[in-house]
Protein backbone atom coordinates (compact mmCIF):
# COMPACT_ATOMS: atom_id res chain seq x y z
CA UNK A 1 0.00 0.00 0.00
CA UNK A 2 1.01 3.30 -0.94
CA UNK A 3 1.48 5.91 1.60
CA UNK A 4 -0.42 9.05 0.35
CA UNK A 5 -4.53 9.11 1.72
CA UNK A 6 -7.30 8.85 -0.92
CA UNK A 7 -10.37 10.35 0.69
CA UNK A 8 -13.38 9.38 -1.81
CA UNK A 9 -16.56 11.51 -0.75
CA UNK A 10 -19.62 9.38 -2.47
CA UNK A 11 -23.09 11.52 -2.73
CA UNK A 12 -25.71 12.53 -4.85
CA UNK A 13 -26.09 15.90 -6.56
CA UNK A 14 -25.94 18.68 -4.04
CA UNK A 15 -25.09 16.59 -1.24
CA UNK A 16 -22.69 18.82 -0.22
CA UNK A 17 -19.36 17.12 -1.28
CA UNK A 18 -17.26 19.77 -2.50
CA UNK A 19 -18.10 21.77 0.69
CA UNK A 20 -17.08 19.23 3.03
CA UNK A 21 -14.31 18.49 0.42
CA UNK A 22 -13.01 22.09 1.25
CA UNK A 23 -13.39 22.26 4.85
CA UNK A 24 -11.50 19.09 5.15
CA UNK A 25 -8.52 20.04 3.31
CA UNK A 26 -8.83 23.25 5.58
CA UNK A 27 -9.20 20.60 8.61
CA UNK A 28 -5.96 17.96 7.40
CA UNK A 29 -3.60 20.51 5.79
CA UNK A 30 -0.28 21.06 7.26
CA UNK A 31 2.27 23.38 5.86
CA UNK A 32 4.36 20.10 5.06
CA UNK A 33 1.56 17.97 4.15
CA UNK A 34 -1.38 19.57 2.07
CA UNK A 35 -4.58 17.77 1.14
CA UNK A 36 -5.49 18.88 -1.96
CA UNK A 37 -9.31 19.00 -3.10
CA UNK A 38 -10.31 17.05 -6.37
CA UNK A 39 -13.84 18.22 -7.72
CA UNK A 40 -14.44 15.62 -10.65
CA UNK A 41 -16.82 17.88 -11.76
CA UNK A 42 -14.41 20.31 -13.02
CA UNK A 43 -11.77 17.94 -13.48
CA UNK A 44 -13.53 15.30 -15.70
CA UNK A 45 -13.46 16.89 -19.22
CA UNK A 46 -16.38 17.39 -20.64
CA UNK A 47 -17.44 15.84 -24.16
CA UNK A 48 -18.63 18.07 -27.10
CA UNK A 49 -22.60 17.81 -27.36
CA UNK A 50 -23.16 15.73 -29.63
CA UNK A 51 -20.51 13.04 -28.86
CA UNK A 52 -21.97 9.87 -26.65
CA UNK A 53 -21.22 10.04 -22.94
CA UNK A 54 -22.57 6.10 -23.28
CA UNK A 55 -19.85 5.32 -25.61
CA UNK A 56 -16.89 7.39 -24.07
CA UNK A 57 -18.10 8.00 -20.28
CA UNK A 58 -16.32 4.91 -18.95
CA UNK A 59 -13.07 5.65 -20.60
CA UNK A 60 -13.41 9.18 -19.29
CA UNK A 61 -13.98 8.00 -15.78
CA UNK A 62 -11.08 5.05 -15.94
CA UNK A 63 -8.66 7.71 -17.35
CA UNK A 64 -9.52 10.79 -14.34
CA UNK A 65 -9.30 7.19 -11.35
CA UNK A 66 -5.73 6.90 -13.36
CA UNK A 67 -4.97 10.38 -13.16
CA UNK A 68 -5.64 11.09 -9.55
CA UNK A 69 -3.85 7.79 -8.22
CA UNK A 70 -0.73 9.79 -10.65
CA UNK A 71 -0.81 12.36 -8.21
CA UNK A 72 -1.15 10.36 -5.06
CA UNK A 73 2.10 8.45 -6.59
CA UNK A 74 3.34 12.18 -6.90
CA UNK A 75 3.20 12.70 -3.01
CA UNK A 76 -0.07 14.63 -2.92
CA UNK A 77 -2.70 13.43 -0.35
CA UNK A 78 -6.15 14.04 -1.91
CA UNK A 79 -9.73 14.31 -1.28
CA UNK A 80 -12.23 13.54 -3.90
CA UNK A 81 -15.54 14.55 -4.23
CA UNK A 82 -17.86 12.89 -7.05
CA UNK A 83 -15.55 10.53 -8.93
CA UNK A 84 -17.35 7.25 -9.05
CA UNK A 85 -19.65 7.04 -12.56
CA UNK A 86 -23.14 6.97 -11.50
CA UNK A 87 -24.77 3.57 -12.71
CA UNK A 88 -21.72 2.13 -14.11
CA UNK A 89 -20.80 -0.64 -11.82
CA UNK A 90 -17.51 -2.11 -13.15
CA UNK A 91 -16.46 1.82 -13.31
CA UNK A 92 -17.61 1.89 -9.52
CA UNK A 93 -15.53 -1.76 -9.02
CA UNK A 94 -12.80 -0.05 -11.19
CA UNK A 95 -12.40 3.23 -8.81
CA UNK A 96 -12.44 1.39 -5.79
CA UNK A 97 -9.62 -1.09 -7.27
CA UNK A 98 -7.21 1.13 -8.13
CA UNK A 99 -7.59 4.00 -5.36
CA UNK A 100 -7.09 0.99 -2.36
CA UNK A 101 -3.50 1.07 -3.57
CA UNK A 102 -2.96 3.69 -1.27
CA UNK A 103 -4.50 4.74 2.37
CA UNK A 104 -8.11 4.92 1.38
CA UNK A 105 -11.14 5.96 2.77
CA UNK A 106 -14.25 5.55 1.26
CA UNK A 107 -17.29 8.43 2.99
CA UNK A 108 -20.95 7.85 1.97
CA UNK A 109 -22.24 11.37 2.17
CA UNK A 110 -26.08 11.27 2.55
CA UNK A 111 -28.43 14.01 3.32
CA UNK A 112 -32.25 13.95 3.38
CA UNK A 113 -34.35 13.87 0.40
CA UNK A 114 -36.54 17.84 0.89
CA UNK A 115 -33.19 19.19 1.35
CA UNK A 116 -31.59 17.88 -1.80
CA UNK A 117 -34.72 19.14 -3.53
CA UNK A 118 -33.99 22.60 -1.84
CA UNK A 119 -30.49 22.84 -2.67
CA UNK A 120 -31.04 22.30 -6.31
CA UNK A 121 -33.77 24.46 -6.34
CA UNK A 122 -31.09 27.26 -4.99
CA UNK A 123 -28.41 26.02 -7.91
CA UNK A 124 -29.77 27.53 -11.39
CA UNK A 125 -26.19 24.90 -12.87
CA UNK A 126 -28.41 21.70 -11.11
CA UNK A 127 -30.82 19.59 -13.24
CA UNK A 128 -33.77 19.21 -11.26
CA UNK A 129 -34.96 16.19 -10.23
CA UNK A 130 -31.24 14.50 -10.95
CA UNK A 131 -30.14 14.01 -6.46
CA UNK A 132 -32.92 12.45 -5.89
CA UNK A 133 -33.11 10.32 -8.79
CA UNK A 134 -28.99 9.36 -8.05
CA UNK A 135 -30.22 9.03 -3.70
CA UNK A 136 -32.84 5.80 -4.97
CA UNK A 137 -30.26 3.48 -5.72
CA UNK A 138 -26.20 5.61 -5.23
CA UNK A 139 -25.28 4.13 -2.04
CA UNK A 140 -26.81 0.65 -2.44
CA UNK A 141 -24.53 -2.27 -2.03
CA UNK A 142 -21.77 0.12 -1.12
CA UNK A 143 -19.58 -0.35 2.28
CA UNK A 144 -18.19 2.74 3.39
CA UNK A 145 -15.88 3.03 6.04
CA UNK A 146 -17.51 6.17 7.05
CA UNK A 147 -20.87 7.41 6.58
CA UNK A 148 -21.76 11.26 7.41
CA UNK A 149 -25.38 13.17 6.99
CA UNK A 150 -25.33 16.91 5.85
CA UNK A 151 -28.90 17.35 6.19
CA UNK A 152 -28.31 17.12 10.42
CA UNK A 153 -24.23 18.52 10.91
CA UNK A 154 -22.40 21.35 9.13
CA UNK A 155 -19.52 20.84 6.55
CA UNK A 156 -17.36 21.84 9.24
CA UNK A 157 -18.80 19.03 11.90
CA UNK A 158 -19.11 16.58 9.30
CA UNK A 159 -15.06 17.61 8.12
CA UNK A 160 -14.55 16.94 12.24
CA UNK A 161 -16.11 13.45 12.15
CA UNK A 162 -14.17 12.39 8.89
CA UNK A 163 -10.93 13.70 10.34
CA UNK A 164 -11.63 12.04 13.75
CA UNK A 165 -11.97 8.67 12.12
CA UNK A 166 -8.95 9.18 9.62
CA UNK A 167 -6.48 10.04 12.56
CA UNK A 168 -8.13 6.93 14.62
CA UNK A 169 -6.40 4.93 11.29
CA UNK A 170 -2.93 6.87 10.94
CA UNK A 171 -1.28 8.84 13.95
CA UNK A 172 0.65 11.01 11.14
CA UNK A 173 -1.94 13.07 10.43
CA UNK A 174 -2.86 16.12 12.56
Amino acid sequence: MNGQWIILLSGTSSSGKTTIARALAKRLSTESRPFLSVEADKYLPHLPDDWSHATFGSSLSRALHRSIIAFAGQGFDLIVDGVLPYGDRDGVADALEVFSTFRFCYVGVRCDPDVLEAREKERPDRNQGWALKQQSDLHDGQQYDIEIDTSIASADRNAELIAGYLIDRDSEIN
